[in-house]
Order: structure tokens, then sequence, then C-alpha cells
């Protein structure tokens, strides 16, 4: 009765081993799949982080790009002037005059028109998106270390029942072992009682 008990309860603990073993190799692959999800996430926000350099640098051009542009309509106002016969120049000699051709190369510029509106708004959005990432990636992380934390419970839990498997197998053989003990001693006597017998018969 007892040895039926003790293979049933093996049987049992062998079974709950294997669901535990189950269960660690689903959350390892979970794992995995999160942690691909984070590098994404993290790349991504390298990418962000790079397009909102370059439109600080771009933001930095279009500065220099206003200042060209502003010097340059001067010189146009000051060439208009000039030709219509008013303003300072036409008080200065001949030779410190602008030429006609500064004139083509002022409305040559391509820097006429900044929209910092838009490049303001393409700021925010790539910051707000980037800040957004960064919260996913803080709660992806979150949940890989819960599932780190659960899959060494889990294994924790694998090694008590190993460990209690063991300990009722070396029960089994132990009793095996008594029980063979047992039917020798039973042998034995059984053989004496017949000497006894044949002797005091």
């Amino acid at each position: 009765m007892q040895r039926k008990w003790q293979d049933d309860r093996i049987a049992r603990l062998k079974a709950e081993k294997s669901a535990l073993e189950d269960k660690v190799g689903g959350f390892g692959v979970e794992n995995r799949e999160l942690e691909e999800r984070e590098g994404k996430y993290k790349l991504k926000i390298e990418i962000l982080e790079q397009s909102l350099a370059e439109k600080k640098t771009t933001r930095k051009s279009n500065n220099s790009a206003e200042k060209r542009l502003e010097e340059t309509k001067k010189k146009i106002a000051e060439m208009v002037d000039l030709v219509g016969g008013r303003g300072p120049l036409r008080n200065q000699p001949k030779a410190q005059r602008p030429r006609p051709r500064d004139l083509l190369a002022a409305l040559s510029t391509k820097e006429f028109y900044i929209n910092d509106d838009e490049h303001d708004t393409d700021v925010q959005w790539l910051t707000g998106e980037k800040e957004e990432l960064e919260e996913r990636v803080e709660t992806l992380e979150a949940r890989v270390k819960a599932l780190v934390s659960g899959i060494t419970d889990l294994k924790n839990r694998l090694s008590e029942r190993e460990y209690e498997i063991e300990l009722l197998e070396q029960a089994l053989a132990e009793e095996k072992k008594r029980q063979k003990g047992g039917v020798d001693a039973e042998q034995r006597l059984g053989e004496m009682k017949e000497k006894l017998a044949e002797l005091f018969g």
C-alpha cells in the first residue's frame, strides 16, 4: 500500500517537473522575444536621437542662413537705392560701390524662406516619439526582469521536486531491500522448522 502511494507520488512529481520544465521553456522564449523587441526599440531611439541631432544642426545652419539672408536683403536694398539715386551709397566713391554682379549673386541665394514653425514641430514630434519609446523600453525591461525572476523561482521549485523524487526513489529502493531480506529470513525460518521437525519428529 505504501509502495503504491510512493509510486503515485513519484509519478505526480515527475508530471509536475515536466510541466515546470515546459513553463520554464515558454518563459525563456517570451524572454528572448521581449529582449528582441527591446533591442529594436533601443535601435529606433538611437535613430531618433540621430535625427534630433541632425534637426538641431539644421536649425543652427538655418540661423546662419537667416543672417546671410538679412545681409543679402540689405545689399539688395542698397543696390536698389543706388540705382534709383537714393541712399548713402550714392555719396561713396564709385570704386567702393557694390557692383551689379553682387546683386545677381544676392538674388541667386537659395535660403530666402526658412520654416521655423515646421522645424520646431518636427523636433517636438521627434522628442515625444523618443520619450514614448524610452517609456516602452523601461516597461519591457521591467517585464524581462520579472520573467527572469519567475524563471529563477520555477527552477528552484524544479530542483526541489527533483530532490523529493530522488528521496522517494531511495526510500523505495530501501523498502525493496527490506522486503527481499524479509523473504530470505522467512525461507531460512522454514528450513530451520523442517530440520527441528526431523530431529524431534
